[in-house]
């Protein structure tokens, strides 16, 4: 408890830097994986070691390529390509352009058009030509892959980029040709699905026209129903439209069949909707299912607004709290109050610094209230994801609320995954202590990556490679549990 005098303002909160330079924790994430690294390329299958590579990418490329010279003599051209990727989109954020050099000793051509496309998202708007450039090559790399539903697919991807750079006549070109070349793609056709997202940008009715084409299709090529790919792809559409087309999202959003799914997508096309259209991203937000889910809807569209209408996001963010507030106690849902409110920190900050110290706290005060001998109450790992979010601000706060998990760390506990979630939160307040609690974990009596000490190593490393925006982002996405359109910052 900080006390200030009645005349005093008390000291401001905003993102905190992190507790340790980004070189450091990722020394700590090395040491933590270097153990599992060793016993996994000694006696593991080749998708153990191909899953712990993957792991050790982001906080240790060099190493990972060294491994992959040394052992992958023989091993599938598919396994090494999707290795060497996951490791230029690890170097993208920090060093572009070894990732572009890592990305071009990838063999196949989806792979390695893939592969550029992540370094091309993680570049800066600036400078215009290296992501021009770089687009270009992918999407020549897309257009010698021979399977046609693989090459739609990433037809699709570039045509995307190029609609973001406002580059219209060539992503109508790719996206004229990936028209024609649906006609060639085998039932069931999901490749087509996930055309019709860049093309509905350009031709909202083309693009629900081949959704239902490849609906057929998937009936007869697929003998399970996958309702999800639909309702996926109608909320990346959504999403897309927001802004150049509102009353196109709105009828898009109807057609997702499932509640839960269409709540994550109207709340992201909400957010996006908020500064144009107001009134109907109101109207839309108020038809999600969970009224917790409706309070996060508010809170998003707080943030977008702010740039232009302050007074408005200020009463939808106290709008979006006071949903919370009221839902408190109505039960099991698949997101908690307390995560809720403390994810819409990100908006408080945007709207109200001012009063994001007394927002941490109401944030704070929405936990369960009969927490068990763990500190985690009926919601399981809640308080770590709690804490995650509040040590944005205030660590001294998330250290409180997981100070319970924290003593009982270690317990056995059906809940395998309840030590990783731990752990990941105790890495955003005392990182050296996050590791040292791992690694004093009794040793799993195999290599399994579901094995207690296991898990809460990759997830405390995951955490600890993490830096920046993409930090406080994964916090959000464990905090409020929803479909969440690709690319977005939600």
């Amino acid at each position: 408890m900080v006390l200030a005098r009645a005349d005093e303002a008390p000291a401001a909160l905003e993102t905190l830097a992190g507790v340790l330079p980004p070189d450091e924790e990722r020394a700590l994430a090395r040491r933590l994986l270097a153990p599992h690294v060793e016993r996994v390329m000694a006696k593991g299958t080749e998708v153990e070691k191909y899953q712990v590579l993957a792991s050790l990418a982001p906080v240790d490329p060099s190493r990972v390529l060294e491994l992959i010279e040394a052992h992958g003599s023989g091993k599938p051209p598919n396994i090494l390509d999707g290795l060497r990727g996951t490791v230029a989109s690890g170097l993208a954020g920090e060093s572009p352009e070894e990732a572009v050099s890592v990305a071009e000793t990838v063999q196949d051509p989806g792979a390695r058009s893939w592969c550029l496309i992540d370094v091309f998202d993680k570049l800066p708007a600036s400078p215009r030509a290296r992501k021009v450039e770089l687009l270009a090559e992918a999407q020549l790399q897309a257009r010698g892959i021979p399977e046609p539903g693989q090459k739609l697919r990433h037809l699709g991807r570039v045509a995307d980029r190029w609609l973001d750079l406002g580059e219209t006549d060539r992503a109508g070109a790719l996206l004229s040709e990936g028209r024609a070349l649906a006609k060639e793609v085998p039932p069931p056709g999901y490749e087509i699905i996930r055309f019709a997202e860049p093309l509905a940008r350009v031709d909202l009715p083309a693009a629900l026209a081949l959704i239902d084409a490849a609906r057929d299709m998937a009936l007869r090529g697929d003998r399970v129903s996958r309702v999800f790919v639909f309702d996926r792809s109608y909320g990346e559409i959504a999403y897309r439209l927001a802004i150049p087309d509102p009353a196109g999202a709105e009828r898009v959003l109807g057609l997702i069949v499932d509640p839960y799914r269409r709540g994550g997508y109207v709340a992201a096309t909400c957010s996006r909707m908020a500064p144009g259209d107001l009134p109907r991203a109101r109207r839309l937000a108020e038809t999600i299912d969970d009224p917790l889910h409706q309070a996060y809807a508010l809170g998003l569209m707080a943030r977008a607004l702010v740039a232009v209408d302050k007074a408005s996001a200020a009463r939808l963010l106290d709008e979006a709290f006071a949903r919370i507030e009221a839902h408190r106690d109505d039960g099991r849902r698949t997101s908690v109050p307390a995560c809720v409110a403390a994810v819409l920190l990100t908006a408080v900050e945007s709207v109200e610094p001012d009063r994001l110290r007394e927002t941490v706290w109401r944030a704070a005060v929405l936990r369960a209230p009969r927490p068990d001998e763990r500190g985690e109450g009926a919601t399981g790992r809640a308080d770590a994801e709690l804490a995650m979010n509040l040590a944005r601000y205030d660590r001294a706060a998330a250290s409180a609320v997981l100070a319970p998990a924290v003593d009982a760390f270690g317990t056995t506990d059906g809940d395998t995954y309840r030590q990783g979630f731990v752990a990941m939160a105790e890495v955003l307040i005392d990182p050296r202590r996050a590791v040292t609690m791992v690694e004093a974990l009794p040793d799993d009596p195999g290599i399994d990556r579901a094995l207690p000490k296991n898990i809460a190593r990759a997830f405390a490393a995951e955490m600890l490679g993490k830096h920046g925006d993409a930090r406080w982002q994964a916090a959000r996405q464990w905090g409020v549990s929803l479909w969440r359109p690709d690319g977005s910052d939600l």
